[in-house]
């Protein structure tokens, strides 16, 4: 309220409460700051008002209420929405996990393989063909020897055919040499597969060993290396000497259930020395 001429101005407003507070002012007749104040103080006066108008509208109709509750919605949409990406975000990564896991499995056993499959058959390559070359040079050193002749130049020729294999033996230990970068390790691989190698050549006799051995040397060898390139800190040693002890169990038992068993028979002779076919109960 402005009184002109001076005197006493004020402003009354509602409060949070409802209740009216007004505010007095006391001015000169002739001030203009006085009318300045009083103007600005009637300005107030009436955005309070729209305010008080605005509110009593909400609280008559609800607009407020429901306001705020189309707020809430929105903030819990605007959560869900943020926690459906990080659950799909979790899923993506736990799908990413799971799928290079089974590709590191699967490059495992593409490696034991590779691996398995290089180093018996250069083993088998070079011992087979030594001996072959054995028994040739003992045939013709003993013919050479009855009709007394000079056999310098045979012993000369095998030892020379023979300097071939070193090249490959050498050239297998520097490939397991990089591939367990471990030079004891590498060098028991290699006198296992030599070992088992040997036992291929000079015990196996039966069908039954020459059937299900290679499948147990197959089967032990792949387990000791998925284990080490899985675990390449584990314990690798102990890993080997368990596998040692399987395959000396796998050869005992062949050799006493079947071989022994053939031998015995006369299944197994000179004449009949290798795959007989019969199956023992």
């Amino acid at each position: 309220v402005y009184r002109e001429g001076g005197g006493i101005g004020g402003v009354c407003d509602e409060d949070d409460g409802g209740e009216k507070v007004c505010k007095s002012t006391t001015t000169d007749a002739g001030g203009s700051s006085t009318k300045a104040n009083a103007f600005l103080s009637v300005s107030k006066g009436r955005d309070d008002g729209e305010n008080t108008k605005k509110r009593i509208t909400e609280r008559k109709w609800g607009t407020r209420d429901l306001s705020v509750h189309l707020e809430r919605i929105k903030r819990a949409n605007r959560n869900m929405e943020e926690g459906m990406k990080r659950k799909g975000g979790l899923m993506g990564r736990l799908r990413f996990s799971t799928l290079r896991f089974l590709l590191f499995k699967v490059s495992v056993m593409f490696t034991t393989l590779f691996l398995f499959f290089t180093t018996t058959s250069l083993v088998s390559f070079t011992l087979r063909s030594t001996q072959n070359r054995m028994l040739r040079f003992t045939f013709l050193l003993q013919l050479r020897v009855s009709s007394g002749q000079a056999y310098h130049a045979l012993v000369f020729q095998h030892v020379l055919s023979s300097l071939i294999f070193v090249p490959v033996m050498v050239g297998i230990l520097f490939f397991l040499f990089e591939f367990f970068n471990d030079h004891l390790l590498a060098v028991a691989v290699l006198t296992i597969v030599w070992v088992c190698e040997v036992y291929t050549v000079v015990c196996m006799r039966t069908l039954e060993t020459l059937t299900f051995f290679p499948q147990v040397f197959f089967l032990y060898f792949t387990l000791f290396h998925i284990y080490f390139l899985s675990s390449p800190q584990g314990f690798c040693y102990l890993a080997l000497l368990t596998t040692v002890f399987f395959l000396l169990h796998a050869m005992v038992f062949f050799w006493s259930r079947f071989e022994v068993k053939g031998i015995a028979k006369g299944i197994i002779n000179g004449g009949n020395y290798r795959m007989g076919g019969v199956r023992f109960g």
